[in-house]
């Protein structure tokens, strides 16, 4: 870790940390609802998924969650 608390890749690059409100955001409900009843829809319009899904970011996964389903 460096000295202000942010980790570090093992390429020695420092890692944004995530701050309190993104976090708790990115978990919530009313995220959840808001990909799931807005953005996704708008997003896949017209497009197939099939085949394995990799949700990189430091949230949860609710993206991840949803596209899988």
């Amino acid at each position: 870790m460096s000295r202000r608390g942010a980790p570090e890749a093992e390429s020695g690059h420092k890692l944004a940390a995530v701050n309190r409100f993104h976090q708790s955001y990115c978990a919530s409900e009313k995220w959840r609802d808001l990909m799931v009843g807005e953005i996704l829809p708008w997003v896949l319009e017209g497009v197939e998924l099939d085949g394995p899904v990799l949700e990189i970011g430091p949230g949860p996964g609710l993206v991840t969650e949803a596209l899988v389903r």
